[in-house]
């Protein structure tokens, strides 16, 4: 039988009463510490379902877990956000080991941002005591080849601010995104507010078949949808390769790589709408 516990969110130490409802092994107090802190207040109730047959975990059991000595569940719990009567989505909660117990899990954009951003989504149908709530949620696309994550691009972004080669903007606002090669060629085919040059280079630029792409724009510039800085990175890299960029761009050259050589294309780049393509734009939800 399936059973569903409600528990009050109305302070973040509210958060601590999971602990009460969900078996030791399914979750360590880290994670009650990520919810206090990415989560807080912006949810007034928990949904705390148990048992949840998970088939992203079911199928890691059949194949590694039920193989081992010591016996490992395959009953997961998940966990539901609610404010007030809307739903927002659930995470997962594994009985495996920590750092791998949060599972597959569907948030609201809105409950994890702290200022207005634009993702890619996915539409999803979560069952919940027979009611269908459809709702967005956040959808990260991930490509087999892909070998450099987004924490591997923001660190070398940063990097690569520090080293004071390219004018970015002391004061800016920056999206960080993947892509697809042709989606991102095909954007740009019809941005007509982009300087030819970039347009035409970003155009005849071998790419594999995703990007990671950081644009750059200080928050008057991006308050009006422009985009006045971008790098372009190869998503198929290694996480230690120092030097993934494709193209760099400022607002007074362009860099670019062509196999092993790298080009310098002076130019003065004025900013242009920003990329948009099927990223929805999402506020952050209030506490």
């Amino acid at each position: 039988m399936i059973n569903l516990i409600s528990v009050e969110i109305a302070a973040v130490e509210d958060y601590n009463k999971i602990l009460q409802h969900v078996r030791e092994g399914y979750i360590h107090i880290r994670i009650i510490n990520e919810l206090k802190d990415r989560i807080g207040t912006k949810v007034t109730r928990l949904l705390i379902e148990y048992p949840y047959y998970d088939s992203d975990y079911l199928s890691t059991y059949y194949l590694f877990y039920s193989k081992k000595h010591n016996p490992y569940e395959k009953k997961c719990y998940r966990l539901h956000f609610l404010k007030d009567n809307t739903y927002l989505g659930y995470i997962t909660l594994r009985p495996t080991v920590d750092g791998t117990q949060v599972g597959r899990s569907y948030v609201h954009p809105s409950l994890t941002l702290d200022q207005t951003a634009h993702m890619l989504c996915s539409k999803f149908v979560s069952n919940i005591l027979y009611t269908l709530d459809d709702i967005y949620f956040a959808y990260v696309p991930l490509y087999d080849r892909m070998q450099f994550g987004y924490r591997s691009v923001k660190y070398q972004f940063e990097q690569l601010s520090k080293s004071k080669s390219y004018d970015f903007p002391n004061d800016r606002v920056t999206r960080t995104y993947l892509t697809s090669a042709n989606s991102l060629k095909r954007e740009t085919r019809l941005n007509k507010s982009m300087h030819p040059e970039l347009r035409n280079c970003i155009l005849s630029l071998e790419l594999p078949k995703f990007i990671w792409c950081v644009d750059v724009a200080r928050p008057s510039e991006f308050e009006r949808g422009k985009t006045s800085c971008r790098v372009i990175i190869d998503s198929t890299c290694s996480s230690y390769d120092k030097t993934p960029w494709v193209l760099i761009h400022d607002k007074n050259s362009i860099v670019y790589r062509e196999g092993e050589k790298w080009y310098n294309t002076k130019v003065s780049i004025e900013g242009y709408d920003m990329y948009i393509n099927n990223l929805r734009r999402f506020e952050p939800c209030q506490n």
